[in-house]
């Protein structure tokens, strides 16, 4: 009689994860879309339509390690703070997503390249984790309702190099990631909670034809047009035994940024980005039901003097009709600290080397699947 009350306790709370996942597998394209559910929590990201790989910042470390290399070509330090988004607003208050990640260079090995050295080097490590979970209760008519939680838990482990040469930076990197899934079902560790291992190795290649703006110290009344195309790739969780949680990704992107800058400030910003997932997605370890698709993603950024920015996407499906739609906004004191540590005079001011590298950051995204189900990410990062 045990045996059979527990194995309809789990029939009655695997048809309760059913009900209370319903609406968020359909407000997606297609199940899977979102790198197995969820692809990122970065704001920044969702906001330019899922553009993830070519983003060089906080959040690199995340989306493509390469990145991470060619971010702390400049940065010492980097910290995305802990945030949790409700993954179903107004419908399951506990169904969240959370990440943050740290990151910090290795200085007695890496340089900036400047007007002595012709040549800058990175060597960072990065520790990140993503967390999506849900609290609910199971209810059936022949039993008291029963709490049900699930948390699948990634935890990367990321070491990125980047050089800066010529005309060209090019950054690699590699996350190692730990995969928990922990089912409890009325307290009791069930038994398909499991913990697997993955990869991550990405790759990312920038080209400045003016150079960089090190070289350039001497201010000008002029306007100048910089352009810093970037090329990047990455292939996402590498592994036998994980295709049951997550989808195999190889990504392709590219990037157009161009600036606006007079007297070595800032003045406009676009960053107009492409990216193409080709997901081998596998529902169960060993299955032969392959289902390949390839997803698409493009978004623009418009910045204004490196502090206000304007984001705006779209993602699709390979012959699917609908689409998922992306906007968001970012603040950024970066453009602030420069206008106050700039001049002749800079380096008299005190800690002008430590406050010119210093950016705090706030980055809100809203992605509109084609259900209509609006998700809000929000996201405060720090970097030195």
């Amino acid at each position: 009689m045990f045996k059979l009350s527990f194995i309809s306790k789990i029939i009655y709370s695997g048809m309760a994860l059913v009900l209370v996942s319903a609406p968020m597998l359909f407000s997606q394209d297609k199940i899977g879309a979102w790198d197995g559910a969820f692809p990122t929590n970065s704001a920044r990201a969702i906001s330019m339509g899922v553009c993830s790989i070519n983003l060089i910042d906080e959040e690199s470390a995340l989306n493509n390690p390469g990145a991470l290399g060619v971010f702390h070509l400049t940065k010492l330090a980097s910290f995305s703070f802990p945030n949790s988004t409700k993954l179903l607003p107004d419908i399951e208050d506990k169904f969240r997503f959370r990440s943050f990640t740290g990151s910090i260079r290795i200085p007695l090995i890496s340089r900036t390249r400047n007007a002595r050295h012709k040549i800058g080097f990175s060597l960072a490590l990065a520790y990140s984790e993503r967390t999506v979970q849900d609290e609910l209760y199971a209810v059936s008519y022949e039993y008291p309702p029963i709490p049900v939680k699930f948390s699948y838990h990634t935890t990367f482990y990321t070491a990125a190099a980047a050089i800066d040469f010529s005309q060209f930076r090019i950054g690699g990197g590699y996350s190692y990631k730990v995969l928990n899934a922990e089912n409890i079902f009325d307290g009791v560790l069930l038994e398909d909670s499991v913990e697997y291992y993955v990869h991550d190795i990405g790759f990312i290649v920038q080209w400045l034809p003016q150079g960089t703006d090190n070289e350039t110290q001497t201010p000008s009344d002029k306007y100048q047009l910089r352009f810093a195309p970037s090329l990047a790739y990455v292939v996402s969780n590498i592994g036998h035994d994980y295709n049951r949680y997550n989808d195999k990704l190889k990504s392709l992107g590219v990037s157009l940024a161009l600036a606006v800058n007079r007297s070595n400030f800032t003045l406009l910003t676009l960053n107009p980005m492409f990216q193409i997932d080709y997901v081998k997605n596998l529902s169960m370890k060993g299955s032969s039901d392959d289902n390949n698709e390839n997803l698409r993603h493009w978004g623009i950024e418009l910045g204004l003097f490196d502090i206000l920015y304007g984001r705006i996407g779209n993602r699709d499906i390979d012959d699917e009709p609908e689409a998922t739609n992306t906007w968001g906004f970012g603040v950024s004191l970066k453009g602030v600290i420069e206008r106050f540590y700039s001049g002749s005079d800079v380096n008299q001011k005190w800690g002008a080397g430590f406050l010119r590298n210093l950016d705090f950051r706030y980055d809100y995204g809203r992605a509109t699947p084609w259900t209509g189900l609006a998700i809000s990410y929000m996201k405060l990062s720090v970097s030195i």
